[in-house]
């Protein structure tokens, strides 16, 4: 008799337990349990989260910064100070601050003062938020009484504390998804840096120096709120050597192609406190930072007391009663006199005439005996420009 086709003993597509050698490629036929390492965002108040004081990359320009207590529930008086020198920093300033919080296109001057270009970036990351919700949630460390201190997404967070300040009837703003982490990463920390918009020249030294303390991990550091100013707690890591066969993995986490770039890193860690919050707030390029660093401390200090200005004020209306000249009394304020040349004007037309040629093209061709001579005519020029700036 025959045996039919689909006879289950012979229909191979019948079987339901594997032969041993199926079963030793394909598996026993279970799916596998995956360890994906996924971590599940979820939502916290966001007056429970802190800025980390060593994040690289900085919000806000160190003079808004400075009329904060860092209290998160104090925010909305740091943005009504923050708006104010906005709107008075440049002509347009309140116009762009209205277009970029109703989510609209305006032309954009190039080269917009610190408080404005930094308030419009977390005003276009709200207005994002608003119309399309959060892609990415940040991350932070529990630090203790359900508090979270932030690894990475300051300006989501600060985005998310703008929504609540200027639309309190929606509570859903009050509380961000956040991601839990076991630990600060300045590896990842650094990731995520990159990908977002370019770090600064004092962000990569700060993100530089994270990164070397990280790897090299000396004893005897100092935190950072034992150190007198930020500069200082970065600049400790300008003399460290990098540990034998980490040089790749620093290269890479900083997005560089050279150990050249190392360097100059280091150079712009020595710089002198007052042109390091300088030099972050305005964005400086690095080669005009490399340029003060190749003179002496004292020269670079004496150059920096021309400083961007400090808000002091606690409200909007002192604010206000800045922008227009007065005092808080009302009175005219009679310091002001005629305009004058600024120094960083006369500065900008000899960097582009003569400083960027002798950096850019003769200082890298040139050998190391003949690269301390150039600095010590630089730094005979400047002694000569400073005596005779007193005379």
């Amino acid at each position: 008799m025959k045996k039919k086709f689909l006879d289950v003993a012979q229909n191979p597509f019948q079987k339901n337990e594997p032969t041993p050698g199926e079963a030793a490629i394909f598996g026993n036929g279970q799916p596998p349990t995956l360890d994906t390492g996924r971590k599940v965002a979820r939502p916290v108040s966001i007056y429970d989260i802190y800025p980390s004081p060593t994040q690289p990359r900085r919000t806000m320009p160190s003079y808004i910064r400075a009329a904060w207590d860092g209290n998160p529930a104090t925010l909305p008086n740091l943005f009504s100070v923050w708006e104010a020198a906005a709107g008075t920093e440049h002509p347009e300033g309140y116009k762009l601050i209205q277009a970029a919080w109703a989510g609209e296109e305006a032309d954009r001057p190039d080269d917009l003062p610190p408080a404005l270009s930094s308030l419009l970036a977390v005003m276009e990351i709200a207005a994002s938020i608003r119309q399309m919700g959060l892609i990415y949630a940040p991350t932070a460390l529990p630090i203790g009484n359900n508090k979270y201190q932030l690894e990475t997404g300051e300006r989501r967070w600060l985005a998310y504390h703008l929504l609540a300040a200027f639309e309190p009837e929606n509570e859903s703003w009050r509380k961000i998804s956040l991601q839990s982490v076991d630990r600060l990463d300045v590896f990842r920390q650094a990731a995520e840096n990159n990908q977002r918009a370019n770090l600064t020249a004092i962000g990569r030294a700060r993100q530089f120096a994270l990164l070397l303390m990280e790897l090299a991990a000396p004893p005897g550091l100092r935190r950072f709120e034992e150190c007198e100013n930020e500069q200082a707690f970065y600049a400790q890591a300008a003399d460290l050597r990098v540990p034998s066969g980490t040089g790749e993995m620093l290269l890479n986490a900083m997005g560089m192609k050279h150990r050249a770039a190392f360097s100059r890193c280091r150079a712009i860690l020595k710089l002198p406190n007052e042109w390091w919050l300088r030099g972050d707030d305005e964005n400086m390029p690095e080669d005009r930072l490399l340029l003060y660093a190749t003179t002496s401390a004292e020269v670079g200090a004496q150059a920096a007391k021309t400083p961007p200005p400090v808000v002091t004020g606690t409200s909007h209306e002192e604010i206000v009663a800045t922008r227009n000249n007065l005092t808080a009394s009302g009175s005219q304020d009679d310091s002001i006199g005629a305009p004058s040349i600024h120094p960083m004007d006369v500065y900008q037309k000899l960097h582009r005439i003569f400083v960027r040629r002798v950096v850019q093209e003769i200082v890298p061709n040139v050998g190391g005996d003949d690269r301390r001579r150039i600095a010590q005519f630089l730094r005979q020029l400047a002694d000569q420009v400073e005596h005779d700036g007193q005379e």
